[in-house]
């Protein structure tokens, strides 16, 4: 059936899908939004990851799908989804911020083997995204500054220190919502 709804493993799986390449070592990627999708307006078929997803964005316009429910895409938002769930996206302005994905192996690899226990909404939850005031949203637009300098660095312990930024980053998404 041509309408079925396809799986990504990862995010350069999922941006080969719409003709573009990204490298990818490990688990975990960070990227500016505006590097990644700079023809809009954009639509993507409906699509589900094995992967979580962040997204971190000062400004831009559009629509997040999950599930059956529909998101406004605007400026300072934050939005959190984890895997398994039926996504999509619309995009009318280019995006600025971060998109942030990691998988629970990676997390396990380069944080603890129990991580699930620690952050148990990494299982199953579904959230709205989050529209937070400027002070909240510019400590996790900071965060995600901090990941993508560390991403494109040449540390020996580059993705021992990546996992701990994301421990808390899942901490202030835990502490905020």
């Amino acid at each position: 059936m041509s309408d079925a709804i396809k799986t990504y493993n990862s995010m350069s799986e999922l941006y080969a899908s719409f003709g573009g390449k990204l490298e990818q070592d490990v688990d975990f990627t960070i990227h500016r939004n505006e590097e990644l999708y700079t023809e809009v307006p954009i639509k993507s078929p409906l699509y589900r990851t094995s992967y979580y997803f962040v997204l971190i964005l000062r400004k831009g316009r559009g629509r997040y799908i999950i599930d059956d429910q529909s998101y406004l895409i605007r400026d300072n938002i934050i939005y959190f989804t984890n895997s398994g769930h039926v996504k999509g996206f619309e995009i009318d302005e280019t995006l600025q911020g971060y998109i942030i994905t990691f998988s629970e192996s990676f997390l396990k690899q380069y944080v603890h083997e129990n991580i699930l226990d620690e952050f148990p909404f990494l299982i199953a939850e579904v959230a709205p995204p989050s529209y937070p005031d400027r002070e909240i949203f510019q400590i996790f637009d900071d965060l995600g500054g901090q990941l993508l300098q560390e991403y494109q660095s040449d540390s020996t312990y580059k993705y021992k220190v990546i996992g701990c930024l994301t421990v808390v980053l899942l901490l202030k998404i835990k502490e905020r919502f």
